[in-house]
């Protein structure tokens, strides 16, 4: 990795670290990969789902990070400016992840008819590259755990095995 690149990453650690400051850092235009280490496969936006896909380069596998407040963020795609966000009406683990139009909820805990006002579009990045719903506190999880291009991913339990780590990695 570049010097370029190296002193980005950095920043943007630094940003999820410090994202509850009163002044949030806020990359403009820094898009990045989600890459799960044990497979080197990308996550996609692909038909209103997110999935597990080779990397292409395409924008739908390109992802920014908007801080909300409190360690929060949506998690945003550039190819289609939707958020990843819970099947509506779900507080379970093995929820679907979907992508969704960004609405202006300020429920942090939301009840199970509050889900479908977009609460469960904030996510915690949490250290080791595990991403974790603020509804109901379940990781995003590769289905299955196999790692395979075209997995779904979805919401379970916190385990930390290979199926829930990801990286960010700048463009």
């Amino acid at each position: 990795m570049c010097l370029r690149k190296q002193i980005r990453f950095m920043w943007f650690i630094l940003a999820i670290a410090f994202s509850s400051c009163e002044k949030p850092f806020h990359p403009e235009d820094e898009y990045f990969i989600i890459r799960n280490p044990a497979s080197g496969h990308v996550l996609e936006a692909s038909n209103d789902f997110v999935n597990l896909q080779l990397f292409t380069g395409f924008k739908s596998q390109q992802w920014r990070l908007e801080p909300v407040r409190g360690g929060l963020h949506y998690i945003i795609n550039r190819g289609t400016e939707k958020v990843m966000d819970l099947d509506y009406g779900s507080l379970l683990n093995k929820t679907k992840i979907l992508i969704r139009e960004r609405t202006t909820s300020s429920v942090s805990c939301p009840t199970k008819e509050q889900v479908n006002v977009g609460a469960c579009q904030k996510w915690y990045i949490q250290y080791g590259g595990v991403i974790v719903n603020v509804c109901g506190k379940y990781a995003l999880d590769i289905q299955g755990g196999l790692n395979l291009p075209g997995d779904s991913l979805q919401t379970f339990p916190l385990h930390e095995k290979d199926n829930q780590k990801f990286i960010f990695q700048y463009l």
